[in-house]
């Protein structure tokens, strides 16, 4: 996923509060996220489940010229599985040949559904899966053959947030000012969606259920923010998962009621 921006469509203001940002800022975000509820220390879950996906985005960025092109990639090392134990991870469960009862169609819909929304990257989780046969138009795509009962699916994003721009372009020229003149004390504004898309499947790959949980939160950068939040032109990856942590309660809690409505 590639995000392209030619530099002489940036304002002089944007570039010098991004400058001085640069400088002033090596670590020094604060986000506002919203509260995190409780976990249900009461619930049993007595169904194996696999997890799929549930990778934030980390971002790589290259210059050529007058062009700044920065390409979102799964980060395959930060899983926000780790903060909620929804199931077991995909490899957790060994793959003894192939699910037969899967129609080879199903399976591709299913795969060019995941990859249309996390391109290319998403490849590597896929492979775990899914087995594929053949090459080009002739390729045929195969469910590897797992003792599940469920398979959860996890999309975290979006990974470049276009409906913010606008609102944050004027943010940052509203608070950017005060941030120059009072050397990075007065914070810089922004706002960030941090959105989770989430499937139920069965082991056969028939859709159970889904949720959509979407949120935008607050940040604010200055001196004296948390290094260990990032800063305000590099993220944290290591603290990006958190972001999505209180949807991910949020499911958990509910999935008990979701399971048992489905059987």
């Amino acid at each position: 996923m590639i995000n392209i921006i030619s530099n002489r469509n940036r304002t002089f203001a944007i570039a010098i509060i991004v400058i001085f940002a640069s400088i002033l800022l090596p670590g020094c975000n604060i986000h506002f996220i919203r509260e995190l509820p409780p976990i249900d220390q009461s619930i049993t879950i007595n169904k194996k489940i696999a997890t799929v996906g549930f990778y934030p985005f980390r971002y790589t960025t290259s210059v050529s010229g007058q062009t700044k092109t920065t390409t979102a990639l799964l980060n395959y090392n930060h899983p926000t599985t780790k903060l909620v134990q929804i199931g077991k991870r995909l490899d957790e469960y060994p793959a003894r040949g192939l699910n037969t009862r899967v129609p080879p169609d199903k399976v591709k819909a299913f795969v060019l559904d995941y990859l249309t929304k996390v391109k290319r990257s998403g490849a590597q989780e896929i492979e775990k899966l899914v087995e594929i046969k053949g090459e080009g138009d002739k390729a045929t795509f195969h469910l590897k053959n797992r003792d599940v009962d469920y398979y959860i699916l996890g999309i975290h994003g979006p990974p470049f947030d276009e409906d913010g721009k606008i609102g944050n372009l004027g943010r940052l020229l509203l608070t950017g000012h005060l941030f120059l003149f009072t050397l990075g004390t007065s914070p810089i504004w922004t706002t960030k969606a941090a959105d989770t898309d989430i499937k139920i499947y069965d082991k056969d790959l028939n859709l159970v259920a889904e949720r959509n949980y979407k949120n935008r939160y607050n940040l604010l950068a200055a001196w004296w923010g948390n290094s260990e939040e990032g800063s305000l032109n590099e993220e944290s990856s290591s603290f990006k998962p958190k972001l999505y942590e209180p949807d991910l309660v949020d499911f958990y809690n509910e999935l008990p009621a979701i399971l048992a409505s489905k059987k």
